[in-house]
């Protein structure tokens, strides 16, 4: 029997080194049910081999349980304010005519109309479909199938992905992939995870591999583009622009082109981890503004539609904590008076406007004002901030001015994560303490700096500038958008053009 050990870069690159093998063997006539890929876990493989085996087109079967709760059909039925309702749309679901789609919907409604009998109200109904698990039903015969190695029967060519110490510690597991194979085993590992650190191998798994080349394969690239009729020309003029917005083009021109000009929806966040960063800081500004802290989080749970449990329960300890820490917080002594979550919009030359909401604006006696603005981060990224390119920092100063009509004297960055951090600037106020003392001119200076950038922002997007050029390559893991711009090739195409 054959055996083959790969070493890949990352995971991603793992999955697709396996789909160009299988897509190889096909091209040398071997089918497609004569293929097994076995895990030793669902996830993080599975997503992986899912997204690069459907790129290839390669059809595959995943024999794994999937949460009913997760299925968008089913999320639309669950927002339904009565069991009556839910009844009435699900009359109304029709299947789409994509063949995955709807292999996919037929089997979750099969689920979920099996627990809707046997449901008295809805919150019944809620509790046991944020439970229930379902398969899709399918009957394609040559097909690649993706399955537990416990599950997994005999196949000619089998591939054991993600043989790392962590997935198989266990030597029997190992030597029950190896019994799986009657004529080719292809090993595979990842030599870094998407945080870049160190993986080991299976320590079962003598063979150190064939370490693949830190490339990624392209669709053959067209010698034609379609022409757009008119309605469909894409705008990329832009009048209306928030300091975020900003800020994530300074980031990555390609970011903005996707997310504000493109308005590319990210792929839905799994149902364990719609309590997100970004929804935890939302809440946190919430409970801040309004006072009070579960009602905030209630609120926010329903609209993200976030299932109840441990990890649920566990997070929100942890932000009533914090919650708790700001409001014992004594740091900050300035008694002004102050409004919270306070909009505003100022021009900064034509077509060239920008829009915000600032957390909090403190006003002084003397018509001075300190804008505060919340953050759920730690208090080494609350430094960072300050040390950076404040444009966010000198935008608000600016709208202190120009839209609330104050003379700016202070802004600062409050952090909420851990512990409650101050940093910032202001124009040597009396009684604070907290932040950098600076001259009004260094205020002026920074709200400038950061108008004038503001303002070739603008320029540079009214020019079409959408290159995938990021500022800060860390930051591209956490990226909606990073498997469309396959940041990871720049480099490559550099030296192999150099």
């Amino acid at each position: 029997m054959t055996r083959t050990v790969l070493a890949a870069l990352t995971l991603e690159h793992e999955a697709e080194a396996i789909a160009l093998r299988i897509f190889d063997y096909v091209a040398r006539g071997r089918r497609f049910h004569e293929m097994s890929i076995v895990l030793a876990a669902r996830e993080p493989y599975a997503s992986a081999l899912e997204t690069n085996l459907a790129r290839f087109g390669i059809p595959a079967r995943f024999h794994f349980d999937n949460s009913l709760c997760d299925h968008p059909v089913i999320r639309c039925l669950m927002n339904a304010e009565t069991l009556d309702q839910v009844r009435s749309l699900r009359s109304r679901v029709e299947l789409s005519d994509d063949e995955e789609i709807r292999r996919s919907t037929i089997g979750a409604l099969g689920a979920f109309d099996s627990v809707v009998e046997c449901s008295e109200t809805l919150a019944e109904l809620r509790s046991i479909v944020s439970a229930q698990k379902f398969r899709a039903a399918d009957e394609r015969h040559n097909v690649v199938n993706v399955v537990d190695v416990r599950e997994a029967g005999a196949s000619a060519i089998v591939f054991v992905c993600g043989v790392t110490y962590q997935q198989y510690n266990d030597r029997k597991l190992l030597d029950r992939a190896v019994s799986l194979a009657t004529e080719e085993i292809i090993f595979s590992y990842p030599r870094f995870n998407d945080k870049g650190d160190a993986q080991l191998r299976s320590f079962f798994l003598e063979e150190a591999g064939e370490q693949l080349p830190n490339i990624r394969a392209f669709p053959e690239p067209v010698t034609w583009a379609p022409q757009l009729a008119a309605h469909q020309a894409i705008d990329t003029s832009r009048s209306v622009l928030s300091p975020t917005a900003i800020e994530s083009f300074l980031q990555c021109p390609f970011q903005f082109f996707a997310r504000k000009t493109l308005r590319l929806e990210p792929a839905p966040e799994k149902s364990r981890e719609r309590l997100n960063t970004l929804v935890q800081g939302i809440i946190l500004h919430r409970a801040i503004a309004e006072g009070s802290f579960e009602g905030a989080f209630e609120d926010e749970c329903r609209k993200h539609d976030v299932p109840l449990g441990y990890r649920t329960e566990a997070i929100r300890l942890e932000l009533l904590r914090h919650f708790e820490a700001f409001q014992a917080d004594r740091q900050w002594a300035l008694k002004w008076p102050a409004k919270a979550e306070q909009e505003f919009m100022i021009e900064l030359g034509p077509r060239v406007i920008v829009r915000g909401r600032i957390d909090l604006l403190l006003m002084g006696p003397n018509n001075e004002a300190i804008v505060i603005d919340y953050k759920y981060s730690a208090a080494s990224k609350i430094r960072e901030r300050v040390e950076g390119d404040p444009i966010q920092a000198g935008l608000y100063l600016s709208a202190a001015e120009r839209f609330f009509h104050l003379k700016p004297a202070g802004m600062f960055y409050c952090g909420l994560r851990d512990k409650v951090t101050w940093e910032g600037w202001h124009a040597g106020v009396p009684g604070l303490r907290l932040g950098e003392s600076c001259t009004p001119s260094m205020l002026r200076e920074l709200i400038q700096a950061a108008e004038q950038k503001a303002i070739e922002v603008f320029a540079r997007i009214g020019a079409g500038e959408k290159d995938v050029h990021p500022a800060d390559r860390a930051k591209c893991r956490y990226c909606d958008y990073n498997q469309i711009c396959r940041v990871e090739s720049i480099g490559e195409t550099v030296r192999a053009t150099s």
